[in-house]
């Protein structure tokens, strides 16, 4: 017997699942839009208390840890639709055990004016942890093809040491070989120019649950973060990676922090580049998510297939095709919203935000 497998067996039943609503951004200043923001009048849905899902037997056998983040609509009845997997690390089985979980449970409804209605925009995570899951690799493949990649990204080899690094994540991994892997992937983009690709990963290295990085090189992923986000036009995302620095980086983004407020206040239109990516864990159509800042929105410069879109806002939702002769308007009233944009994995675009 394996010795992960020999650990999880002596160690079942002593894991730890956290499910929590996903905030937006922590410790962020309201005035960027860091937090969600509610119509007046507007009380979200409760989630009340989750009843913890099962540990997937697998990922359990595997030694596995990881984690669903899922946005979905709550109905005035209490129950969840239209469930999408906003993000995800580990094992398959921790998507479809989240998802299966989510769609039995009954929310309390949203109320507005005193009587129950739909809330269209709801996110929630669920971590899959052991109890005494730390900063250790529990499989020895890990740590000779983690070695190899370093390597072959010292020598300039960013597209062979994405190949290795992608084939080790098709392996059952704990939180801490995904924390490491991660952050060298989005090195790895970073070597290739590729910035959206960069940042999923380096999300991932960071985590809102747990990150295994050591101190100096966890706060060098947030600075990275900082940049990619600034680079591909997430003005608000930027400003609230910013706060979320520790307190000795912030001096250093001082001027960048002044020109993302300026850029902010203006009435100059906000232009983010686009990448639709594939979410490796779920059969879910390759996507581009991003939360609007502005009232009107379109799209321009499209290059590859981008297909639909949908608007998913606190108190509101549609969907439509793409084109870029249409400037949408968000309904008032709506709260805040996410943009969902569909197509073909690879496909980019301009997504313009105006007054």
């Amino acid at each position: 017997m394996s010795q992960s497998v020999w650990r999880s067996l002596l160690l079942a039943g002593l894991f730890a699942i956290l499910c929590h609503a996903a905030a937006q951004a922590q410790g962020a200043s309201d005035d960027i839009n860091c937090r969600t923001a509610y119509p007046a009048g507007f009380t979200p849905a409760d989630k009340g208390v989750f009843p913890s899902p099962k540990y997937p037997r697998a990922a359990l056998n595997d030694w596995s840890e990881g984690f669903a983040l899922l946005e979905f609509t709550v109905t005035a009845q209490g129950e969840v639709r239209d469930v999408d997997v906003v993000d995800a690390m580990g094992a398959k089985e921790f998507v479809t055990t989240s998802v299966k979980a989510l769609l039995a449970h009954r929310f309390k409804p949203a109320m507005r004016g005193g009587a129950p209605v739909a809330q269209p925009l709801h996110t929630f995570q669920i971590s899959y942890m052991f109890s005494d899951s730390k900063p250790e690799a529990d499989h020895s493949e890990f740590i000779e093809t983690f070695k190899r990649a370093r390597r072959q990204l010292q020598d300039n080899q960013p597209d062979h040491a994405i190949v290795t690094l992608n084939r080790m994540f098709l392996w059952r991994l704990n939180l801490y070989e995904q924390t490491l892997g991660s952050y060298l992937l989005a090195l790895a983009y970073v070597q290739k120019q590729d910035g959206e690709s960069a940042l999923y990963h380096a999300n991932h290295a960071v985590g809102e649950g747990v990150s295994y990085l050591d101190d100096a090189t966890r706060t060098a992923a947030r600075e990275l973060i900082v940049k990619l986000l600034a680079q591909t036009g997430n003005v608000a995302g930027a400003l609230c990676a910013i706060n979320d620095l520790p307190p000795a980086s912030r001096p250093s983004f001082a001027r960048l922090d002044m020109d993302l407020r300026n850029a902010l206040a203006s009435d100059s239109p906000l232009v983010s580049d686009g990448k639709i990516l594939k979410q490796p864990l779920t059969d879910q159509p390759p996507t581009w998510r991003r939360k609007l800042m502005r009232g009107k929105f379109s799209f321009a410069n499209i290059n590859g297939e981008v297909a639909s879109f949908r608007l998913a806002c606190v108190a509101t939702s549609f969907d439509s095709a793409v084109n870029m002769e249409t400037q949408w308007t968000v309904p008032e009233g709506a709260g805040s919203c996410f943009i969902r944009v569909t197509g073909a994995a690879g496909a980019t675009f301009k997504f313009v935000e105006e007054r």
